[in-house]
């Protein structure tokens, strides 16, 4: 039987750290192709085309009887098919993240659990996942779009990065931050997550009622 504590502390060395905006640092490992691969597959099975024997149209001006066009000469079944492209594209994308993430911190209980007010809020709005793990990344730890792309530079292959430095390679944002103050900020992100982290336990413990919880990090 494999040591777990050994297995998790070398998946962290392994493993590149991507320092998110929240606070939360999630471990990345890059994708080997034949995952990438094996996730488009397991996709493309979950979004299948519509039968386009149903969406073929009479071919004009045919001296062949009942001859029709393909299906993709069909506006609508072209329609169909890169709005399903679309949903593929979005599905291969989360799933490509869940699995290229292999450790957090704070651990991913935690982060369900803390997360699961804003999970739940964003269900009565758009098509959540019903994956809990894979819901609580979509709607709560990677919901600032630097933080997805930094994710996905990481399991991409690319060095270490902080999220100050992912916003530095983004020209839109116009923002430039050194690797320390990126760190820095990093970093109070982190703490001002832990303490937040540490109220939402206290609280589903029912210890905050009247006490005080401690000062908020500077």
């Amino acid at each position: 039987m494999s040591d777990d504590n050994g297995s998790k502390a070398q998946v962290e060395k392994d493993a590149i750290a991507v320092e998110l905006y929240s606070g939360v640092t999630v471990y990345v490992v890059p994708l080997p192709p034949f995952a990438r691969s094996a996730i488009k597959i397991k996709v493309e099975q979950e979004y299948l085309y519509p039968d386009g024997d149903e969406y073929r149209l009479p071919m004009p001006n045919s001296a062949i009887e009942n001859a029709t066009l393909r299906p993709e000469q069909n506006p609508e079944y072209q329609k169909l098919c890169a709005a399903i492209d679309t949903k593929r594209g979005e599905r291969r994308v989360w799933l490509e993240i869940m699995a290229a993430i292999v450790h957090t911190e704070p651990e991913r209980d935690a982060l369900i659990n803390f997360y699961r007010d804003d999970v739940e809020r964003w269900r009565d709005l758009i098509d959540v996942y019903a994956d809990e793990w894979l819901a609580t990344l979509q709607c709560g730890i990677l919901n600032v779009s630097t933080d997805l792309e930094a994710v996905q530079m990481a399991f991409n292959g690319q060095a270490e990065l902080t999220m100050g430095e992912v916003v530095d390679a983004m020209p839109f944002f116009r923002i430039k931050l050194s690797r320390h103050s990126s760190r820095a900020l990093a970093n109070k992100r982190a703490r001002e997550f832990q303490y937040r982290l540490h109220q939402s336990q206290l609280e589903q413990q029912g210890s905050g009622d009247g006490e005080d919880v401690g000062q908020q990090p500077n």
